[in-house]
C-alpha cells in the first residue's frame, strides 16, 4: 500500500472524501465549547455533567451528607456480586466506607498489598479538580491516594465537591502552576476522561482493556 492510499483510507474512516493537505483552521474557541464560557458554579456543574454524559459517564449532584450513600449505591449498581472495594485514605472517599459495608461489600483503605488490590471489584477516589470542558477529573496521587485504586479495578467511582469544578483545561493548568509555585504539588497528577479506551490504527475501539470499563462521578454541593 502506498502512502497516499494509506492516507486516503484513514480519511475515509474519518468521514472525509480525501486526505487533508494542510491543518484545519482553528476556530475562535474550541469545538463544542459554549461561547461565552460559563463562569457561575451552577453553570459549570451543568456543563461538566453534560460533557461527562458525552464520554459515557453517569453522574449525580446531591447534598454533601448523602455523598457516601450515593457512592455505595453506584458501586452496587455496577457490581452485582459483592466483593472488595478499594478506597483512598481521604475524607471524600472514606464517606463511602460504612455505606459499602452495610451493603455487604468488603472494604480496604489504600495502601494495600498487590494481592488485595488484584481482587478489587471497584475503586473509590476523590478528585483534586474536574474540568467541565472535557468531562475530565484530575486525580492527585501520594502515599494515601495510589494510582492503582482508579486504574486496576473494573469500576471507578469518583466523589468531589462542586467547588472543585474548573471551566477549561487552561484553568486547570493555571491551577497546577499556582499549586507548584506554592510548593504543594502532589507526587503525580493524572487526568482521566471516561472509561479506559484503547484503539488500534484501524480505529477499532475497545473499552476497559487498560483501566476501568465503568466510571461514575458523584458531585456534592460544597
Amino acid at each position: 500500500m502506498t502512502e497516499q492510499e494509506f492516507l486516503t483510507q484513514i480519511a475515509a474512516r474519518l468521514g472525509r472524501s480525501e486526505p487533508l493537505t494542510q491543518p484545519p483552521a482553528r476556530p475562535g474557541h474550541r469545538r463544542g465549547m459554549p461561547n461565552p464560557v460559563p463562569k457561575s458554579q451552577p453553570e459549570l456543574v451543568e456543563w461538566f455533567q453534560f460533557e461527562l454524559s458525552k464520554v459515557g459517564v453517569p453522574s449525580e449532584l446531591i447534598a454533601a451528607e448523602a455523598a457516601g450513600e450515593a457512592v455505595a449505591q453506584a458501586v452496587a449498581a455496577r457490581c452485582p456480586a459483592r466483593g472488595l472495594v478499594l478506597l483512598w485514605d481521604d475524607p471524600d472517599a472514606l464517606r463511602a466506607k460504612a455505606p459499602l459495608e452495610a451493603l455487604g461489600f468488603e472494604t480496604a483503605v489504600w495502601p494495600v498489598d498487590r494481592w488485595t488490590a488484584a481482587r478489587a471489584v471497584a475503586g473509590v477516589t476523590s478528585a483534586r479538580w474536574a474540568i467541565a470542558e472535557t468531562g475530565s477529573i484530575a486525580l492527585a496521587h501520594d502515599a494515601q491516594r495510589g494510582r492503582v485504586v482508579s486504574l486496576l479495578p473494573p469500576v471507578h467511582v469518583a466523589v468531589l465537591p462542586t467547588s472543585r469544578i474548573l471551566g477549561t483545561a487552561d484553568a486547570y493548568f493555571r491551577a497546577v502552576a499556582l499549586l507548584g509555585a506554592e510548593g504543594g504539588l502532589p507526587q503525580a497528577l493524572n487526568l482521566a476522561t471516561g472509561p479506559s479506551r484503547t484503539a488500534d490504527i484501524e480505529m477499532d475501539l475497545s473499552i476497559g482493556v487498560h483501566g476501568p470499563g465503568k466510571v461514575h462521578v458523584v458531585l456534592y454541593e460544597g
